[in-house]
C-alpha cells in the first residue's frame, strides 16, 4: 500500500536504521525478529484509555497505516509493522513517535 500522505512505498529499514530510529522512542522495543515495535501503554481510567485509542484510530486512518491494538480496561498494547515491505519502514517510527506525543495528554 501506498503511504496517503507521502505518495511512495514503504522501504524497508535496515537493522542500523531501526536501532538509530529506536533511540528516538521512548519504551518502544522491536519484536518479532525486527519486523514490529510495540509499547505498552497505562491510563489512569477507561475514559482516558478510549480518548487515546480514538486519537490513534484518527491518525491511523488519516495516514493508512494502522497499528494492531490490544486493549484491557485501562492497558494498551500497540504494535507497528508494516505488511508491504515485510519489516519495519519509517512510517512505523513516525507513527510511533505521534503516539507518544498523544499520550503525553495522560501521563
Amino acid at each position: 500500500m501506498i503511504n496517503k500522505i507521502s505518495k511512495i512505498p514503504p522501504i524497508k529499514l535496515t537493522s542500523q536504521q531501526i536501532t538509530g530510529n529506536l533511540i528516538g522512542l521512548r519504551n518502544w522495543v522491536c519484536k518479532d525478529n525486527n519486523t514490529s515495535i510495540s509499547k505498552d501503554f497505562n491510563f489512569k481510567n477507561f475514559e482516558d484509555t478510549w480518548s487515546f485509542l480514538t486519537k490513534i484510530s484518527m491518525r491511523s486512518h488519516l495516514i493508512g497505516h494502522h497499528p494492531t491494538i490490544v486493549n484491557t480496561y485501562n492497558k494498551v498494547n500497540l504494535k507497528l509493522t508494516t505488511h508491504d515491505c515485510n519489516g519495519l519502514s519509517d512510517i512505523d517510527f513516525k507513527m510511533a513517535k505521534k503516539f507518544d506525543d498523544y499520550y503525553k495528554n495522560y501521563e
